[in-house]
Formats: structure tokens, C-alpha cells, sequence
């Protein structure tokens, strides 16, 4: 296939379900574009795997796709399903691996269609993976520092989930409530979060969550508060390639090729490794809010 070739339908999907190793770089930037045409299938895939109906190895292939262009497009209509998905046990983390850490917050932030019941059905939701969770808590916070969400109603909810908030006990859904405490500057909420702290229920040191807290008090605004948790040192986790780190691999094997240099054992790696102890293979797609696939 050229790089000028025009996919069908079907060769778009069908590119993202047998992709394996190699990144489907001309169909990702197709569906892009064609998004018009290609949403309606995706948008079924998503949902028939929401309700169990197809949850086929080539659907999650699709989906794992599916859902960055999703969030690339800001794709209003996904975001009560991507919702339904992420608090369905460890579902999302089947569909796009180490994501659910990595950019979850932002695919939710993305796709946020004006209704906060979803995102605090996943939020609440003691079935959900912790993880995803955690997102849902730091796409709440995003979303409230860009003004998308009323900042005082989402003061009064994170003062409400210190007693409604299940597990009352070490979840690290309990290390997003506080980041996002932190992270909107909300001082009237410090003595809480002080106690979640000594009740053992959020494992990071006090002395962070006060870091955090001036960070974005010295931002300025809440919302500087919020870019800076995106550098924030996330849980170690373990890593599959994702299409992104695929593609830099395979052109620079298609280089050593053309020069004859055998490859390195640094030049086979990502460049990113970490490790944490999770069930399952897991992949993930790199995604930033001002950067497009």
C-alpha cells in the first residue's frame, strides 16, 4: 500500500484490527480526516462492547484505535459509553493497556459532552479499576480549571466524597481526590484531605499533596495547577509497545537496513521503561491535548 492509496471503510478498520507490530500510520490519518464517515462504525463497535454484545479480539484491536481518534476529534457522542467501559472492572484496560494511566483523564476531558453524571458514575463506582478512576477524578479537575465544570460545584462534590467515597480505605482513587484538591488550590478543603491522610487512605507522603497545593497557588489560576499534574511521576507500571513507539522502531529498522548497521539492544527498546505489576498484556497510544495522532 502507497502512502497516497485512499482505504475504504472496511480497509481502514480492517487495518486497525490486523495491525499487530506495525502501526497503521495511513489509516489513523484517513479515519482522521473521514471522520464523518468512519465515526458511525467505531461509535457501534464501542457500544456493542459496552453492552458485551462483541468483545472479539478484532473489535478491542479496532477499539484501541478507535478511541484516541475519539478523543483526536473530541468526539462528544462517545463519552457516555467511554465512561460505562471505564467502570466496568479493568474492561479499558483491556481495550487500550497502559492508557488508562497514561492518557484516560485526557480522552475523558476530550470527549466530555456537558453531562457530569457519567464521570461521576465511573468516579464512584467501587467495581471500577482504581486506576480509571483516577482519571475520571483528573478529568473532573481538568475540566473544572478550564471552566467547563463550576468550580465551587466541584469543591462541594470532592468535599462530599470524603464520606460517600468507597473504599474508605488505601485506594489510590484516594490519591486523585487529593491531587485534585491540590491542584484546583482549593484551601478550604486541606483540613479533609489532612485527615484522609492520617486515616492511612491516600499512600503518597503529606508533604506532596502541600507541594502540589502552592504549585498552583503560585500558578496563578487553577487551571496552571492542572498542567503541572501532567508531569507528575505516575505508579510504575509494565509496558507493551504502543503504535507510536512501533513506528519509530520500524523506521529505524527500515534505516539500518538501507545502511547495513545491524540494531543495538538500546535502538530495540522503547524509550520509556517502567514497570507495574498489573494482570494481562497491556498497550498504550500516547495522547496530548494539543497534539494530534
Amino acid at each position: 500500500m502507497t502512502a497516497a492509496e485512499t482505504l475504504t471503510l472496511d480497509g481502514m478498520l480492517d487495518a486497525f484490527g490486523t495491525a499487530g507490530r506495525v502501526l497503521p500510520r495511513a489509516a489513523l490519518e484517513q479515519a482522521a480526516k473521514r471522520w464523518p464517515e468512519v465515526s458511525p462504525p467505531l461509535l457501534a463497535l464501542l457500544a456493542a462492547d459496552a453492552a458485551g454484545v462483541d468483545r472479539s479480539d478484532r473489535t478491542s484491536r479496532i477499539l484501541f484505535f478507535g478511541i484516541y481518534l475519539m478523543a483526536q476529534v473530541c468526539e462528544t457522542r462517545a463519552f457516555r459509553t467511554i465512561c460505562t467501559i471505564a467502570a466496568d472492572g479493568e474492561r479499558m484496560t483491556r481495550l487500550i493497556g497502559d492508557g488508562v494511566t497514561e492518557d484516560l483523564a485526557c480522552i475523558l476531558a476530550r470527549v466530555y459532552d456537558g453531562d457530569q453524571a457519567p464521570l461521576r458514575r465511573l468516579i464512584e463506582s467501587p467495581g471500577a479499576d482504581q486506576y480509571a478512576r483516577d482519571a475520571g477524578i483528573k478529568a473532573l479537575a481538568w475540566l473544572t480549571a478550564t471552566s467547563r465544570i463550576d468550580r465551587d460545584e466541584t469543591a462541594q462534590y470532592l468535599r462530599e466524597l470524603f464520606t460517600s467515597l468507597r473504599p474508605q480505605a488505601t485506594s489510590f482513587v484516594w490519591v486523585g481526590w487529593q491531587h485534585a484538591v491540590a491542584c484546583l488550590a482549593l484551601g478550604e478543603l486541606v483540613p479533609v484531605v489532612e485527615e484522609a491522610f492520617e486515616r492511612g487512605w491516600i499512600d503518597r507522603r503529606p508533604a506532596n499533596f502541600h507541594r502540589d497545593l502552592l504549585a498552583a497557588r503560585q500558578a496563578g489560576s487553577a487551571n496552571g495547577g492542572v498542567r503541572a499534574a501532567r508531569s507528575e511521576p505516575r505508579p510504575p507500571r509494565r509496558r507493551r509497545r504502543s503504535p507510536v513507539a512501533l513506528g519509530r522502531l520500524q523506521a529505524g529498522r527500515e534505516a539500518r537496513a538501507a545502511t547495513g548497521d545491524r540494531p543495538s539492544a538500546a535502538t530495540e527498546r522503547p524509550t520509556r521503561q517502567r514497570t507495574r505489576p498489573r494482570r494481562g498484556s497491556q498497550r498504550s497510544l500516547p495522547l496530548r491535548q494539543r497534539k494530534e495522532i
